[in-house]
């Protein structure tokens, strides 16, 4: 219900900082859940507040609202956050791609950089990663500056994969 205030009043939302804050800090908490439950699946809390947050990212980006660099920023630290978590980050790293594949304006650099950190150091490298990988290649703000650490991950993968 809160997102769905947040979208259709987002001035609202703009303007007071404290109901701003209630609502973030409640769907943080709904997506670390699981790891304070010991749960080994996504529940629907946390798919929920996932699939919300990036539902009011893209209509806050669409109307240019100035909330949706907050969401935005959220939903890239969440992820840092909760990247050993390898079905959270497989549900965020797909939402992230159709994300990127609806909004092409979108900036992409604040997610790349800690994406390809995080990459860098795990074992565990999925199908969903190739996927937004491709994803963030193709789009239009992709930027040369990320081309080389790219080939660099793509280069370290296929060793490790080999030996």
């Amino acid at each position: 219900m809160a997102i769905q205030a947040w979208k259709f009043y987002p001035e609202f939302f703009s303007k007071n900082k404290n109901q701003k804050n209630s609502v973030l800090n409640f769907m943080k908490e709904n997506i670390r859940m699981i790891e304070n439950n010991k749960l080994e699946n996504l529940n629907i809390c946390c798919t929920a507040s996932i699939t919300h947050l990036f539902y009011l990212l893209d209509n806050l980006g669409k109307i240019k609202n100035e909330d949706g660099p907050l969401i935005y920023k959220t939903l890239v630290f969440l992820f840092m956050e909760e990247y050993d978590d390898e079905l959270k980050r497989e549900f965020m790293l797909d939402s992230f791609s159709n994300f990127f594949l609806v909004n092409i304006k979108f900036p992409i650099d604040i997610f790349i950089s800690p994406y390809f950190k995080q990459i860098k150091r795990v074992k565990n490298i999925s199908i969903v990663d190739f996927n937004c990988i491709a994803v963030i290649i193709g789009h239009p703000r992709f930027s040369s500056e990320y081309a080389l650490g790219l080939l660099y991950f793509y280069i370290f993968e296929y060793i490790f994969i080999i030996y």
